[in-house]
């Protein structure tokens, strides 16, 4: 994990490049303006990542009509996964109101995964685990990542772009049980184990100890 502290684009010399102002475009047609927009400079980092170039994260923040907190990154799909025929975005969510240096802490995790599959020579996809992801900022008793479709049926899992298919992987921290359920029983069981405990994915837990 690499990527240093952000700049605001009105901040810094940040250009994005066309396909990050068509995705930002879709974003704002269905989520509305963000309220943070924060820039990651390849450039600024101590051991810059070799396969992606800038990368901003879009953030809309809990509000009265909205208990989630959101991130959405951009620049991951200006570059293709080894061995993947489509394009990939992140998206996170918590149900917790963050001040802007957390909300920022929390986009600067997210950038660091969006680096990850390209300095790993990985192809990521919906249904697939990041099992060292580093200390999830505000999900102190998740361990792990898992990369979920979408979590509602009004949810998005594609954006479609002139250059292909972008994936939007919500990235779903989960417990060290919630790991060993999906391992070992698939996602069925896992999927029930969140419907039949009611599970919120979008808040910290932490397994119940026998």
């Amino acid at each position: 994990m690499r990527v240093t502290p952000a700049a605001e684009p009105s901040a810094t010399n940040f250009k994005p490049t066309p396909k990050m102002i068509r995705l930002y475009h879709l974003y704002v047609d269905r989520w509305g303006e963000p309220k943070d927009l924060w820039v990651y400079d390849p450039r600024d980092c101590d051991d810059p990542p070799p396969n992606i170039g800038h990368c901003q994260v879009a953030v809309w923040p809990a509000d009265r009509h909205c208990d989630v907190t959101g991130f959405i990154t951009l620049g991951m799909s200006d570059h293709r996964m080894r061995g993947a025929k489509y394009f990939t975005e992140l998206h996170l969510g918590c149900r917790v109101r963050l001040k802007k240096q957390d909300r920022e802490r929390m986009a600067r995790y997210l950038a660091n995964i969006a680096e990850y599959p390209f300095t790993n020579d990985l192809k990521l996809n919906w249904w697939e685990v990041i099992t060292k992801p580093g200390n999830v900022p505000f999900f102190p008793g998740c361990r792990h990542l898992l990369l979920h479709p979408r979590l509602t049926t009004e949810g998005v899992d594609v954006f479609e772009d002139e250059e292909g298919s972008v994936r939007l992987l919500y990235v779903v921290p989960i417990t060290p049980l919630e790991h060993h359920l999906f391992v070992a029983h698939g996602r069925d069981a896992l999927v029930g184990y969140f419907a039949e405990n009611e599970i919120d994915v979008l808040s910290d837990r932490s397994d119940v100890k026998e």
